[in-house]
């Protein structure tokens, strides 16, 4: 299991690294004219990030998957943080076991429901490349995996032992959640 924890840290590191590097290549005024910016941007900003406006003029149906989606990273994202800050300072929080089966729940609904949403239409499905299919795939699996676990009553435990060996740098001993459900 310890190189396969390896692999999947140099994995996510290539991954970080190369978007950033896609990123910082695009020319300055790519963005605003695929997505135009009206004049104060930080409020529209926000607002595009925590309610999709945007999605939800064009298409209704796709925005309530998006948001679940979106907001279900956003709090497995607080879970994870909850969890290292639990290991580093609390030791004995336990309240964060909700927010991880909230967010593995409307996660799992939202990339569920976007992946069937692409399938059934048309229009849809000559827009999703490879890459996105696999972002949806992966998105899903880390939600369906969290949801199992947090079922089971083991989403804590395995959350925790994960971050504690990504927090002390023991990637030779990963324990990975899908190892605890069995």
């Amino acid at each position: 299991m310890g190189i396969i924890g390896l692999i999947s840290v140099c994995m996510f590191l290539y991954g970080l690294i190369h978007k950033i590097n896609t990123i910082r290549k695009l020319p300055l005024f790519l963005p605003s004219q695929i997505h135009p910016i009206p004049t104060s941007p930080i409020r529209y900003i926000i607002k595009e990030v925590l309610i999709f406006k945007e999605v939800k003029k064009r298409n209704v149906k796709m925005w309530v998957f998006t948001l679940f989606l979106h907001w279900g990273v956003y709090l497995y994202l607080t879970y994870a943080a909850l969890i290292a800050l639990d290991l580093l300072v609390f030791k004995s929080w336990k309240w964060h076991v909700n927010i991880g089966l909230f967010s593995c729940s409307i996660g799992a609904v939202g990339s569920t429901g976007l992946i069937v949403l692409r399938l059934s239409k048309r229009s849809l499905r000559y827009l999703t490349n490879l890459k996105k299919w696999l972002n949806l795939l992966l998105l899903t699996l880390m939600f369906t995996t969290g949801l199992f676990c947090a079922l089971r009553g083991v989403l804590a435990p395995a959350y925790t032992a994960l971050l504690y060996s990504i927090l002390s740098l023991d990637f030779f001993n990963l324990v990975f959640p899908v190892s605890y459900i069995s």
